[in-house]
């Protein structure tokens, strides 16, 4: 028994108006029926292969996470970076790399873990009873770019000094400063053989 039903509807696959003869018709022919079926399996295909490829990069990643020494491709896959941009940060001395022969560059992940390391990492660090002490003026405080320029450290050298000794620290804005008094006492500097 033949529907004499006659209802306008809106093809899901080409968005064309046809004339359906019941109500669950979503297509308005057997080539766009076709063509709906091909386009969600290649979505389905489509999805397991970026699937698998995430899983593949996260497993690189974690077999990278498990060694104790990187190469440059290593440590531009875990910072997200290109390879120019890695060897750029070594040059620059914002990455410690050893040299052992011309083609041979091996970073320790000891350090890429510690320029991760947060302010609150840092400051949970320090002993109680310094973190309750009354914060110094920051006119006897040096920030931290200071204290590399003044005595020629990098900042990995100034988090490890600050953290190995528990220095407190003060956080205004962008800016973290520590006492030079504390500085001082550490580098056995006398405070007038530093130049400004």
């Amino acid at each position: 028994m033949s529907s004499n039903i006659k209802i306008r509807l809106v093809c899901v696959y080409c968005h064309a108006a046809f004339t359906a003869k019941t109500t669950v018709t979503k297509f308005c022919s057997k080539k766009c029926n076709s063509a709906a079926y091909k386009s969600g399996v290649r979505a389905v295909k489509i999805e397991a292969a970026e699937g698998k490829m995430i899983a593949a990069k996260n497993s690189r990643i974690e077999g990278i996470k498990l060694k104790d020494f990187l190469t440059v491709r290593d440590v531009a896959t875990l910072l997200n970076c290109s390879l120019r941009t890695t060897y750029r940060l070594i040059d620059e001395g914002k990455i410690p790399a050893v040299n052992f022969s011309q083609r041979k560059l091996t970073i320790s992940r000891k350090h890429i873990d510690n320029m991760f390391a947060t302010e609150a990492e840092i400051s949970s660090s320090l002993p109680i009873e310094q973190n309750n002490t009354a914060s110094p003026d920051i006119a006897d405080c040096y920030s931290l770019t200071e204290i590399e320029r003044i005595f020629n450290l990098s900042s990995k050298a100034v988090y490890d000094l600050i953290k190995k000794n528990n220095i407190p620290k003060l956080k205004r804005g962008w800016y973290t400063y520590v006492p030079k008094i504390s500085i001082h006492k550490i580098l056995r500097h006398d405070e007038s053989n530093v130049t400004k």
